[in-house]
């Protein structure tokens, strides 16, 4: 697979989001926003974003204008610890607690949270809620069904750092082992799928910390490289794409909207 256009938006005087999309031409574009954005989810002519200081940010595809949500709105406090679209389509996010919908313009309490506690991870898998909660020697996985959380994996020695689903079934997570005989940590990506069926270790992919998946309608497997570039899976081998020249800022998230564009 080969990427032949970027795009380039910045929701932060200090951050930017690229663009990528397959267009035939070398394309740069440039927003201009106040807040440091962490965290970015999309769907039709949406995007949110949470900035690293607090609060939601939303921004209008078709315009280019955006909203900041704080505790405004039915938002009850600007700490967002992740956000996602749910089965329905809509979007969510947890904040203190408790998982909050978006709806006619406002925010309401949906569910409360597995846990008072911030989550690693919050996105949705097969239509249903998944959260984890975790450090760098456990993690704890939860599943909405049958409106009630249950508990689906409880990690020993294991941290799981990023989730991403898989439109095949099951879903990818960016995780680190611990080595117990050496003292150290081991980073990978797994595939889950009742059960662990496939495990790439680091040095597989690109000898670097992978710190954010993502898997697009085709199945394609992305991964942010840490501070350097951004990878992928084909179903057969990892391929790599270095920021060289073209950002010196760091990525934490990748999304792809319904025009097949990966933000990020």
């Amino acid at each position: 697979m080969k990427m032949k256009n970027f795009k380039t938006l910045s929701i932060l005087l200090l951050i930017e989001i690229l663009v990528a999309s397959y267009a035939s031409a070398d394309i740069w574009q440039r927003y201009i926003n106040s807040n440091r954005g962490d965290q970015i989810v999309c769907k039709d002519q949406e995007v949110w974003v949470k900035p690293y200081h607090g609060g939601l940010v939303r921004w209008d595809i078709s315009t280019g204008k955006y909203k900041r949500f704080y505790d405004t709105h039915g938002l009850q406090s600007s700490e967002i610890g992740g956000m996602t679209y749910d089965g329905e389509g809509r979007f969510v996010c947890i904040s203190l607690g408790e998982i909050l919908v978006y709806e006619d313009g406002s925010f309401n309490v949906l569910c409360e949270a597995p846990k008072d506690a911030s989550p690693d991870n919050f996105t949705c898998i097969d239509g249903r809620l998944l959260v984890s909660y975790g450090q760098y020697n456990f993690s704890e996985l939860y599943i909405m069904e049958d409106d009630k959380w249950n508990l689906i994996e409880d990690f020993s020695f294991l941290s799981v750092l990023r989730i991403a689903e898989d439109p095949r079934g099951g879903f990818w997570a960016s995780i680190v082992e611990k080595d117990e005989e050496n003292e150290d940590y081991i980073p990978s990506i797994v595939y889950f799928n009742d059960g662990i069926k496939k495990k790439f270790y680091n040095d597989e992919i690109s000898n670097e910390h992978i710190k954010m998946l993502y898997v697009d309608q085709n199945g394609i497997v992305w991964g942010i490289l840490d501070f350097r570039g951004i990878t992928w899976y084909d179903g057969e081998k990892w391929t790599c794409f270095y920021w060289d020249g073209i950002t010196e800022h760091m990525m934490n998230n990748m999304v792809m909207d319904n025009e097949s564009i990966i933000w990020l």
